[in-house]
This record gives structure tokens, sequence and C-alpha cells, in this order.
């Protein structure tokens, strides 16, 4: 349905702007390629190497480090999820993992969420061995129902972050998170916008804008 209504644009408007949210499909590309407008990039599922905002995933992962740090965390286990093609999760599993032993934490174990899913026993016998769980935030309000059917608690038994937060999400204040910034990303975008026509632009240098660490309940001191 998409590509459908880019191909109206294409019949309507000679030169505009498109800008995409979490998109890079093949066919769309290509049929945006033959487009006389600019294109720009909100967090794409794969970086390209111009007209791309981003959010800053090492240093919001550098911030998330440095919290556990603060709280006395030794042991995790990590949620990954090998399903997800998006960029920013094998990143963020890159540089998460690597930063952990020099910061005195050990991982325990890296499970797949959706084998999580399958089979919640993988979670609940894993938990006995870690101090929190690091996961994503569209994945993190699951964990917390699988361990409440086992009779483990967030944060008294066992404290959860959440990665990749999007904004408002978590209003509850109960999940401690790293935050997308898609508000702050979109204005950079308008402004962006508004510079490339004044200018008579097509491209610009990637712009990567600070992840912001929200504290919330799920997460309590280890000392």
């Amino acid at each position: 349905g998409f590509v459908d209504r880019l191909r109206v644009v294409e019949e309507k408007f000679e030169r505009s702007f498109y800008v995409f949210l979490h998109f890079h499909s093949g066919e769309a590309m290509r049929l945006l390629n033959r487009f006389e407008g600019a294109m720009i990039f909100i967090n794409p599922v794969e970086i390209r190497p111009e007209n791309c905002v981003l959010p800053d995933d090492v240093q919001g992962c550098d911030q998330a480090m440095k919290l556990l740090r603060s709280h006395g965390v030794r042991t995790i286990i990590y949620l990954d999820n090998h399903g997800n093609r998006h960029h920013s999760n094998a990143l963020r599993r890159k540089e998460f993992l690597e930063r952990c032993p020099e910061n005195g934490i050990e991982v325990k174990t890296v499970l797949n969420i959706g084998g999580v899913k399958d089979n919640p026993e993988l979670l609940r016998k894993a938990v006995g061995e870690c101090e929190v769980i690091v996961s994503y935030e569209d994945h993190s309000a699951s964990v917390v129902q699988i361990l409440k059917c086992y009779g483990i608690n967030v944060p008294e038994d066992v404290g959860l972050l959440s990665l990749g937060g999007i904004t408002g999400e978590s209003s509850s204040g109960f999940m401690t998170h790293v935050e997308i910034p898609y508000q702050r990303m979109g204005e950079i975008t308008a402004n962006v916008i508004l510079k490339m026509i004044y200018l008579n632009q097509r491209e610009f240098k990637n712009i990567i804008v600070p992840e912001r660490l929200v504290i919330g309940d799920s997460l309590r001191t280890m000392r």
C-alpha cells in the first residue's frame, strides 16, 4: 500500500521531500531512486551513507553501562532479538556486550526473545544466576509478565533495564530505559528540510542524536 501511494506522489509532484520512519524496503527504494526529490531517513533499518537522522546507540549503551555499574550490578542476562534486522539491534548488542567485561559485569547468558516466548522456562532457569535482565522496550512488558507467571517479581527478585525505549511508552514510570529521541529527531529533520529547500540541497551528512536515560522503578541498587 505504501508503494502504491508513492506512485501517486510520483505522478503529481516533480520535486518533493520524502521522510521515512523505520523504512528501507527494496521495491520502494528502487521506486524512490527515480524521484527528483530528496530523501531523508529517520532511523532506517539499514544505515545509508547520507541523509539519515539516527539515534546515538553507542552513547545509549554507555549510559546504560554507567547506570548498571553505579547500581553495583555484577551479573546480567542479555535478551537478544535475532529476528530483528534493524541496524540498531546488532549495534546495541555489539557495543553493550563488549563493554561488560571492562566494567566488571558478567554476562551469564544471551537468550533470544523469540525462544523465550516459545519456551518461558528458559528465562526462569536463567534468572536464578543473574541480578538484571537487559532487554528491549517492545519486549520488556512481555518479560515482566513471563516472570510473574513464575512468581518472580521486578525489581524485587531481578532488575530489568530496557534499551531502545520509545518516548511515552513508559509513562507509568516503571521501566528504566534508554530512550530513542524520536521527538528530537523529528524536530531536527524538519529543520534540515527547511535548510535543504533554502539551499537547494539534496544531501547532508548523517546526524546522530543523543539518547536519554529514563530512570524508573524496574531497577534497584545491588550495593
